[in-house]
């Protein structure tokens, strides 16, 4: 039984006022990311305390999974790059300025110094970020295939530096308006450049909207698990009866796979009510995965949250964190 939080992890409160004093030119640059390395390792520490299986930073650095392809391929000012809402949430994107030749990133530079043996990442994969960017003199399926052989060649290389166990592959897009079949074989070909050559854990997700009609697809994707968000369009942090959400996912048990299906059914979102009304309890949680099991048993199954970023406050989210870990040891932990 997997557990384990990835991506952009929300800033603690003196985190957040710092970022704030930095940007009023009231801190320096040096003080700000003295800051980001205690609030990163004070993360750390609690997940290797709650037995995670994957150990995220907090990926403080990032702002977007976009980012560090879009500073790699810079002409001008990041200043300057357009603002685009993050599917219906009240987050925001920089869109990256891409020609046909995508750069690798050094995404050691967008990596916090942790001491972990099983770090993970998350980043955007190539249909989201082509669809994302704004293109100049490339089609989406070149920018997709040139970004994949870069995103490749970067993983490979911060994987063997920063002991990378475990890649995200986060698509979004992929799920908002559902691309043609061929374009989902393009997407998959893609997929496999990247994970092809890597020696890392691989997942593929797609938060904010059902996997449903895509479902098949993704199976034969080349990853090593699908992360499934069992709580799309749930704004305001009601928590729905266990039955209910895994009936709403009937899709997934109408085929077999070899696959790690992770389930994101603890809510990222901040909705419209008190967030403390839609704190999900570790026996809730069991209940979802037992009736899981009880439909159909995968080879191995984890429990995760739903979105591919965590927009809650960090009390919020550390609650529902160790809640998750509660409910991975009472289904067995690391067995």
């Amino acid at each position: 039984m997997l557990g384990f939080v990835t991506g952009i992890y929300p800033y603690s409160r003196n985190h957040s006022l710092a970022a704030r004093r930095f940007g009023r030119g009231g801190i320096t640059k040096e003080d700000l990311m003295k800051i980001k390395q205690e609030d990163s390792q004070k993360f750390v520490d609690k997940q290797k305390e709650l037995g995670l299986d994957y150990i995220s930073d907090g990926q403080f650095l990032w702002m977007d999974y976009a980012r560090p392809f879009s500073v790699a391929n810079l002409h001008g000012s990041e200043e300057e790059l357009e603002m685009t809402r993050k599917s219906d949430t009240n987050t925001f994107i920089r869109r990256p300025k891409m020609g046909t030749d995508v750069k690798p990133a050094d995404l050691k530079d967008f990596m916090i110094p942790i001491e972990t043996e099983n770090r993970s990442v998350k980043i955007y994969g190539p249909y989201t970020f082509a669809n994302l960017s704004m293109i100049n003199g490339a089609s989406i399926r070149d920018l997709m295939s040139s970004y994949s052989k870069a995103l490749a060649q970067s993983l490979i290389d911060v994987a063997r530096s920063h002991s990378i166990k475990f890649v995200e592959i986060t698509e979004p897009l992929l799920t908002e308006v559902i691309p043609s079949k061929d374009m989902i074989e393009h997407e998959k070909n893609c997929i496999s450049i990247i994970t092809n050559n890597l020696s890392t854990e691989t997942h593929l997700s797609a938060p904010f909207n059902s996997m449903k009609n895509i479902w098949n697809d993704v199976l034969e994707f080349a990853v090593k698990g699908i992360i499934v968000d069992m709580r799309a369009r749930d704004y305001f942090n009601i928590i729905p009866e266990a039955e209910r959400i895994v009936n709403n996912h009937a899709f997934m048990f109408e085929r077999d796979t070899d696959k790690t299906i992770v389930l994101g059914c603890v809510n990222g979102r901040n909705g419209g009510l008190t967030p403390e009304k839609g704190l999900e309890t570790p026996e809730w949680i069991v209940n979802v995965v037992e009736l899981i099991k009880n439909k159909k048993e995968f080879n191995s199954i984890g429990i995760t949250f739903s979105t591919d970023e965590v927009i809650i406050p960090r009390s919020i989210a550390d609650k529902k964190l160790e809640n998750i870990a509660k409910a991975k040891q009472i289904l067995g932990g690391n067995e």
